[in-house]
């Protein structure tokens, strides 16, 4: 018997615009109505402000690759983190690599804003391009 639906969020739960809808919404509170468990389910971090704005903060919530799990309240149900020594010493050795260190609280990056930004900026380019071009002449 199914107890439980999870859903990935990035190119599944999240629409194009990578936001929930009134569909997704209206969906996950049919699941639940019907008596079922929902939970999101990320590789990435997911802090309490991004649980907000996405209006998922009444479903339980994987996240960091299933390192950090949460209830619907925002209980830490189960946490596993990486040691700060190692991360330290990774950080040492590949020095100048890019890359985040997300916990329950913030995300630690290597990477530059200007280089995020730029990474967003191609994203949304590339998103853009692949839609098809519509104009009318009146």
């Amino acid at each position: 018997m199914i107890k439980l639906f999870v859903s990935d969020l990035d190119g599944t739960l999240l629409n194009d615009m990578h936001m929930t809808d009134f569909f997704i919404l209206e969906t996950i509170q049919k699941v639940k109505e019907n008596g079922f468990l929902f939970s999101s389910a990320t590789g990435r971090s997911l802090h309490e402000h991004e649980v907000n704005r996405l209006q998922l903060n009444d479903v339980y919530r994987i996240s960091m690759n299933g390192a950090l799990i949460k209830d619907p309240e925002g209980k830490i149900l189960y946490s596993q983190s990486i040691d700060m020594d190692f991360i330290n010493e990774f950080l040492d050795m590949f020095y100048g690599l890019d890359c985040d260190y997300s916990s329950d609280e913030h995300t630690l990056s290597t990477i530059s804003m200007d280089k995020k930004l730029n990474t967003l900026k191609l994203m949304v380019l590339k998103k853009l391009q692949d839609r098809p071009f519509v104009f009318g002449i009146s």
